[in-house]
């Protein structure tokens, strides 16, 4: 999410699984400046493994956390007991 004054504008990136299960590739990724410049992305992020919620969103101004599951080849019943 980026904030310009009061608005907020949502950002998803999705990058497939060999980059985003590498700390090390996110990191690498170009970044291309306002000015053209190309630099990787933890010159201007720290990039790090914690603990928490895969996703947090905001629905009527109030932080909600979503966990998805794949649950293929399972019922319902046992793969929530």
């Amino acid at each position: 999410e980026t904030v310009e004054g009061l608005q907020r504008f949502p950002i998803n990136v999705r990058y497939p699984r060999e980059v985003r299960d590498s700390l090390q590739k996110l990191r690498q990724l170009p970044v291309l400046t306002p000015r053209g410049a190309r630099i990787v992305l933890s010159d201007v992020a720290e990039l790090r493994i914690t603990d928490g919620p895969p996703m947090l969103r905001s629905e009527n101004a109030r932080l909600a956390g979503f966990v998805y599951v794949d649950i293929r080849g399972r019922d319902l019943k046992s793969a929530v007991q």
